[in-house]
């Protein structure tokens, strides 16, 4: 199985580049509205309510979303299933987001290539580039704004997943 070392050895998924600003550099709804109702996301944060958020910001998208609190449960869940993200809070007890990306990408079978996005509230831009240094795929920070959640999953999801909504179910979304 070939061995995850970071960005500088993954092969490029569509020329995706991590983002480098702040949220804020995005404009409001830069994204078309979408849904992927066969998509599978998991989210991990040791804190339940950040869970219960995130899952609540991301149910207009139809995703099938899992929740684990703790690195280790998201480990356990990944040799489990199959996901086409992950979003994972780096800041957590026992084994941290990097310590924990680090193992799904080298360690589960088929996860090298799969996008891992850190959540985090630690918005400096140094920790930023650590944590893409580190291997994550991009960066999510806290609060968490809704366009750009949806930007970024837009961004990272396998295209065949996503079904771009019409002018008409815009103003639904």
């Amino acid at each position: 199985m070939a061995r995850y070392t970071g960005p500088k050895t993954r092969i490029a998924r569509k020329f995706r580049e991590p983002i480098f600003g702040t949220d804020k550099s995005y404009e409001k709804k830069n994204y078309q509205p979408f849904v992927a109702p066969y998509a599978n996301i998991l989210i991990v944060d040791d804190v339940e309510f950040n869970l219960k958020v995130a899952t609540g910001l991301l149910n207009k998208l139809e995703l099938k979303i899992d929740t684990a609190l703790s690195g280790k449960e998201a480990i356990e869940m990944c040799k489990k299933k199959k996901y086409n993200i992950v979003l994972m809070d780096h800041m957590m007890p026992e084994m941290d987001g990097v310590e924990t990306m680090h193992h799904i990408k080298n360690e589960i079978e088929g996860y090298i290539d799969i996008p891992v996005i850190a959540l985090t509230a630690n918005v400096v831009s140094d920790a930023r580039k650590k944590l893409i240094n580190e291997g994550f795929d991009d960066f999510i920070s806290k609060p968490i704004d809704v366009d750009f959640i949806y930007s970024v999953i837009l961004k990272w999801l396998p295209n065949n997943l996503v079904i771009i909504k019409d002018d008409e179910d815009d103003s639904k979304f």
